[in-house]
């Protein structure tokens, strides 16, 4: 896991952080898709652990429609975030 996306996981998540880490990691570990994926995650989830896990789902099925709709906020989710 890039460090911008566990500070921005620190960020969002204050009382869910190991638990959405523990859960990214899970994710990034067996669909090897690009920090994009990720970042796109953080960003629609708001910090709300129930949207996280549904972006998460939502990712397995076609991770590009969750890229598509986090960067249609347009966020360069390419890049590492400025926390």
């Amino acid at each position: 896991m890039e460090i911008d996306i566990e500070n921005k996981l620190r960020i969002d998540f204050k009382n869910n952080f190991e638990e959405a880490k523990k859960l990214l990691e899970l994710f990034e570990d067996k669909h090897q898709l690009s920090s994009r994926v990720s970042r796109s995650i953080i960003k629609l989830s708001n910090g709300d652990i129930n949207v996280f896990i549904a972006k998460m789902k939502e990712a397995e099925d076609d991770w590009r429609d969750v890229v598509e709709d986090a960067e249609s906020f347009s966020f360069e989710l390419n890049t590492p975030f400025k926390v």
